[in-house]
């Protein structure tokens, strides 16, 4: 039957300090595999952000190649050279936000995003393929264009920009709930870049009203009014957030750039563009300073979203940096308690369980009688030298001891060895007597 009072002392100890030295491996272990989870979360987060910088960039440049596209087509003169240039100006912007966008969606490692990396692809190859047909028709009159181009280069625009929208929604989601500064960001960014998506339409139903020449239909106006009812509620959230006191300096400098969009002289002088429109007048504006007065205002809040894309992406870096510190500092605590644990027992077997064996079995020696061993451990200064020491002067005695018994033992044999002797004699002069009272004098 197990007793707990049977148990060796050298095997508590050994239990007591195997047990010390798991909870220490265990919490290494454990820092270390958080550690390592928080960096993994890093890494994902800038493969993520990296990949929806490109994506926001290719949906920008994708709009304004819409709305430049959608407003030429609508034009009875061809394309000037002017809005060409633009145009290839955001062509080129694509081409390579598209081509990154494409890569860092491969690189995230995700099925979805793969998916969506594919279709991306495709789409992006039917827009190249379709950019000769769009630039023959814009270079024609209106009577002249294609009827399948003036239907097909918008859409296809359009369904490349809803992927793109589909993928940047993806990362979203995915970004979502882990880690609460890219969170804040996130939502910023989101924000800002609803607040774009819609004053952009807005401003396209303008300008492909003036580039038309015609009065801007109610439908026209109430959609007008619309888009920038849901840009200002979307601008709104931004403003809550710059109202915090930890807002970003940086970020509250773009916003006042970005308000001009919604109050100031610029809203102001576009409401008034729009009732002229709206009255069948036409705006003392031309149609490229209208689209490049639009596009520099619409982009600052495009700003706003590059911003929080960029903190974002730096506070996944400072994510990494930091967990790299804890993975270093979490292995060097496991190293640590590993050489803890292994010293726990070396030093246990060294300084006590192999001294304890020698000491036992200096003892059972001794009670066999063996007093001429050497007894181990006399040059320890501790408990176990204070025992040899002991264990020395029992061998002392014990030796003196067998030397008395010895000697006694001696003693007696010699005394033995007398009394024989003189029992001899006693016997011899005995027989002799015995022969001279017979007569016998010849005996000796």
């Amino acid at each position: 039957m197990f007793r707990f009072r049977n148990l060796r002392v050298r095997t508590l100890i050994g239990v007591v300090v195997g047990g010390l030295g798991l909870l220490l491996i265990q919490s290494g272990a454990s820092d270390l595999l958080n550690a390592l989870k928080q960096q993994a979360v890093g890494r994902m987060l800038e493969s993520r952000v990296t990949a929806s910088t490109s994506l926001f960039s290719t949906l920008l440049t994708l709009r304004l190649e819409t709305g430049a596209v959608k407003t030429a087509l609508a034009n009875a003169n061809p394309m000037d050279a002017s809005a060409k240039s633009d145009l290839l100006t955001y062509r080129k912007r694509i081409d390579e936000s598209a081509r990154a966008a494409i890569a860092g969606l491969g690189n995230a490692g995700d099925p979805a995003l793969t998916a969506l990396q594919n279709t991306i692809r495709a789409q992006y190859q039917a827009v190249l393929d379709g950019r000769t047909a769009v630039d023959a028709a814009l270079s024609e009159p209106l009577p002249r264009r294609s009827a399948s181009v003036l239907t097909e280069a918008p859409q296809a625009l359009t369904r490349f920009m809803a992927t793109v929208t589909e993928a940047n929604n993806e990362i979203a989601m995915q970004l979502q709930k882990r880690d609460p500064i890219v969170d804040d960001w996130l939502l910023v960014a989101s924000a800002a870049w609803r607040a774009r998506v819609n004053v952009g339409p807005a401003a396209a139903r303008v300008q492909m009203a003036l580039a038309a020449g015609e009065r801007l239909p109610p439908a026209q106006q109430l959609g007008y009014a619309q888009d920038m009812a849901r840009a200002e509620g979307a601008w709104a959230f931004v403003k809550d957030v710059a109202a915090r006191p930890d807002a970003s300096p940086r970020l509250l400098a773009q916003m006042a750039k970005a308000d001009l969009n919604f109050a100031g002289p610029f809203a102001e002088s576009r409401k008034a563009i729009v009732a002229a429109l709206a009255a069948g007048e036409t705006p003392a504006v031309s149609l490229n300073v209208l689209r490049r007065e639009d596009t520099q205002t619409n982009g600052y809040l495009v700003d706003i979203v590059e911003t929080a894309l960029s903190e974002m992406n730096s506070r996944a870096e400072a994510i990494i940096v930091q967990r790299f510190n804890d993975v270093s500092r979490a292995g060097v605590e496991l190293l640590l308690a590993l050489i803890l644990t292994a010293a726990g027992f070396a030093i246990t077997w060294l300084r006590f369980s192999r001294p304890m064996e020698q000491i036992l079995t200096a003892v059972e020696r001794l009670m066999a009688g063996d007093y001429e061993q050497t007894i181990p451990c006399l040059d320890r200064g501790d408990e176990m030298g204070r025992i040899a020491h002991a264990l020395q002067n029992f061998q002392e005695h014990g030796g003196r001891v067998r030397a008395m018994e010895a000697q006694e033992r001696e003693e007696a044999q010699r005394r033995l060895q007398a009394a024989e002797s003189m029992a001899s004699v006693v016997s011899d002069v005995g027989e002799v007597v015995a022969a001279a009272a017979a007569g016998d004098f010849t005996a000796r």
